[in-house]
């Protein structure tokens, strides 16, 4: 699926504001924001799947979509609205067939 990004969009960083993704999320959504990307460097699988899958339903809730940064395993199990992959990532035409 493919969409038109807007201009700027927001990334969460939990370490840099110290809140939860699904925090941030909440807070975004009520500054504007439309599309939002997840990014977690630091907490386990499990962590960021359990924080991902509470910013999803906020941003659900908002019709707000939702982007996972570098984890296309927890995009696909979360049915997020895309991932954002680097150079180092998963091959992009390997997370196509997995999205």
């Amino acid at each position: 699926m493919r969409f038109e990004l807007p201009r700027v969009y927001p990334i969460t960083d939990n370490l840099l504001s110290g809140l939860s993704h699904a925090e941030q999320v909440k807070r975004l959504i009520s500054g504007g924001a439309t599309l939002i990307q997840l990014r977690e460097k630091h907490s386990s699988p499990r962590e960021f799947y359990d924080d991902a899958r509470a910013a999803l339903i906020t941003a659900r809730e908002s019709n707000v979509r939702l982007v996972i940064n570098d984890r296309a395993d927890i995009a696909l199990a979360l049915k997020a609205d895309g991932v954002h992959l680097g150079q180092s990532d998963l091959p992009a035409e390997a997370a196509r067939r997995l999205l």
